[in-house]
């Protein structure tokens, strides 16, 4: 069996979830009561099982707390575990679990009672267990290299079927493994019949005379402009050709297909008016591997993305330019190699494409990645540098964090106490008097987990606002075929993922501070270590020149800082009116999720170079614990112990990349 994870959760006293993934077999292991099962079921095992669910078996075992799940979940809960063209059943009873397929109940994958929980737990990871908030188990879903191992073995050409009915189309996690591994997309007969219902219902109100905007209406402040029955299919070639004027650098490939993604995703809400045929054209291109060029800038967030979506729009009718397997070629070209017909545009169907809010969503998701990312590797980073400097573990017990509540920082502790080997001493009794030393750590290393948490909580919760935003109908106008009305509305408007990649931004900036500063303290020579960490010589050897080691990393570290702490200045305010007073207020969405990806990638730079110092000082510290003398592993794939003045920029940039993709 492959390893893929460890995932380890606590509810104040109890145990809630700690499960390791495999090729052959998944553990997850549960405690605690009602709502302890119900969200790790929902927001993890579902997930997990609905990407990752193969031929062979597939184990859960539940442990409760002192092994027993309590009476809160005498009610057994149902939750349906969809993968493509086979469902299955999760219910959880009172000490037991039962995963069956539908269509043969008999055929029970799992059906495994509570075990002792003492026992198992130390069976399962060896290691302590320290009590977090339920409420992070939504912000710790953690990845690792061997995501990889997973992918090529499990999602090799997998198919992820978009249903209608339960408003959430796509979940963030599949959204990302949609974008970044070979999976394609399929849209359920319900997608279908939704968008036929908005379409009809389209065609129907014009028919009976009623006013719909950009159908039968010009658009913004050209709203009075009446335009004729002849003109209406032109109407919606014209807002996608005079838009296209984008300008800046061009999205990446990656980047462009999460914003097609997205759009897929929202016209398939079924509320847009556009036909059914215009999604499935859309989902064949997005699984041919074609992707617009789109220029970065342009856009104001409402009405949506209006500039950076009319470049998608025009590859759907073989216009501007298309990114095929890394290449810039015609899109005209491009749809013809994949045997794909141009569209040709209907009523509203023009406007439906642009008037979203899919350029900023997608940004964003892939930003929140990154942040999730970057959190995790600021915890790795403060062990490694905590067990270079044998620091107590006081700081970061779990008591103490449990006295403030925050889930983030909660689990931010956890992830340096399991990623250091620290010392066990209470700090009163380890000081000793009079002899110049400060009993406290500096605060870029007491504070670690209240710091670096706000990132791991942020995380958490504008997960929640992007999430939304994607499975949402956000163009203008929606048509309901309940009550067969439609609606002129705001939708578009991208505030909520402005305000997202704001406080991502922010939290950022905290945690980059923090890596600068811890930076700064291991190579000033105060703990202990040597300046700049020279390492000492090798046996027999002398150095032909002085060393300085790693001393100019603190200054591209101080420089990196300042810049993503200007990056931070929220941009949610910047609201300014434009297109003759009718967008009298815009979100800045896109702009600002665009200065959320800039962030991240200045802020794994800086991450990189305090990883470096990090694993130089527990290397020249020596002994380091196991989990320590992993991370030096991994860090040196790229950078090597500096044991003379090298240039290490090209290095760094490797290691900052690699950080980026993925964890060690």
């Amino acid at each position: 069996m492959i390893k893929l994870q460890h995932f380890l959760y606590s509810f104040y006293k109890d145990v809630v979830a700690v499960a390791h993934l495999g090729l052959e077999h998944m553990d997850l292991n549960l405690g605690g009561g009602h709502l302890v099962v119900k969200y790790v079921l929902e927001h993890r095992v579902q997930i997990i099982c609905r990407n990752t669910l193969f031929e062979l078996a597939v184990k859960l075992r539940l442990i409760g707390a002192g092994g027993n799940l309590g009476k809160e979940i005498l009610a057994d809960y149902l939750f349906r575990i969809s993968t493509g063209d086979r469902t299955f059943s999760l219910v959880v009873g009172k000490d037991t679990a039962v995963l069956v397929e539908l269509d043969s109940t008999e055929r029970q994958i799992i059906n495994l009672a509570v075990t002792d929980f003492c026992h198992n737990i130390s069976d399962i990871i060896g290691t302590e267990f320290d009590n977090f908030h339920l409420a992070s188990i939504l912000s710790r879903y953690r990845e690792c290299d061997t995501t990889k191992v997973l992918t090529e073995n499990s999602m090799s050409n997998q198919k992820f079927i978009l249903e209608s009915g339960s408003g959430q189309l796509l979940s963030l996690d599949d959204f990302i493994l949609i974008i970044d591994q070979p999976a394609s997309i399929e849209l359920a007969d319900s997608v279908y019949s939704r968008a036929e219902e908005s379409c009809s219902l389209l065609h129907t109100l014009v028919e009976q005379g009623s006013s719909v905007y950009g159908v039968t209406t010009g658009f913004g402040a050209q709203g009075d402009m009446t335009i004729p029955a002849e003109q209406r299919q032109a109407l919606q070639a014209a807002v996608i050709e005079y838009h296209g004027a984008g300008v800046g650098p061009v999205l990446s490939e990656r980047e462009s297909r999460a914003v097609l993604l997205a759009r897929i995703v929202s016209l398939a809400q079924g509320k847009s008016g556009v036909r059914p045929a215009l999604l499935a054209h859309m989902a064949r291109i997005f699984n041919s591997g074609i992707a617009p060029v789109i220029p970065s800038r342009g856009s104001v967030g409402a009405s949506g993305d209006l500039t950076p979506l009319s470049y998608v729009a025009a590859v759907l009718a073989g216009k501007r330019e298309a990114w095929v397997k890394g290449r810039r070629v015609p899109a005209a070209d491009a749809l013809q190699s994949a045997g794909i017909e141009p569209w040709s545009w209907d009523m509203k169907e023009g406007l439906a494409l642009v008037n979203g809010t899919a350029v900023m969503t997608a940004l964003a998701a892939l930003g929140l990645q990154d942040a999730r990312r970057l959190a995790e590797w600021s915890d790795r980073i403060t062990a490694a540098a905590a067990e270079a400097m044998q620091l107590a573990e006081e700081p970061f017990s779990s008591w103490v964090q449990e006295s403030k509540h925050h889930p983030g920082q909660i689990a931010s502790a956890a992830a340096v106490r399991q990623g250091a080997a620290l010392q066990n001493t209470e700090i009163s009794r380890q000081h000793q008097p009079n002899t110049g030393s400060n009993i406290q750590p500096r605060y870029s290393m007491r504070c670690a987990p209240q710091a670096n948490g706000v990132l791991h909580d942020t995380v958490a919760m504008t997960r929640i606002w992007i999430e939304r935003e994607l499975n949402s109908a956000n163009d203008n106008p929606l048509f309901d075929s309940r009550d067969g009305r439609v609606y002129h509305t705001g939708n578009f408007y991208g505030g909520h993922i402005s305000a997202a990649a704001d406080y991502l931004r922010i939290a950022i900036a905290t945690t980059a501070n923090l890596l600068d500063r811890q930076l700064q303290l291991l190579l000033e020579g105060s703990t202990g270590l040597p300046v700049n960490l020279v390492p000492p010589p090798a046996d027999g050897e002398e150095s032909a020149q002085p060393c300085f080691a790693l001393k100019a990393l603190g200054i591209t570290t101080s420089a990196l800082s300042a810049e993503v702490q200007h990056l931070a200045a929220p941009v949610s305010l910047l609201s300014r009116p434009t297109e003759s007073g009718n967008q009298d207020v815009v979100s800045m969405g896109t702009l600002s999720a665009l200065k959320l990806r800039e962030s991240a990638r200045v802020g794994f730079l800086l991450a990189a170079h305090t990883l470096t110092a990090a694993a130089q000082a527990a290397e020249i510290a020596g002994s380091p614990g196991p989990a320590v003398r992993k991370l030096i592993k991994y860090v040196r794939e790229d950078v090597p112990l500096v044991r003379e003045n090298v240039a290490l920029g090209d290095r760094l940039e490797q290691l900052a990349v690699r950080m980026t993709a993925s964890f060690y």
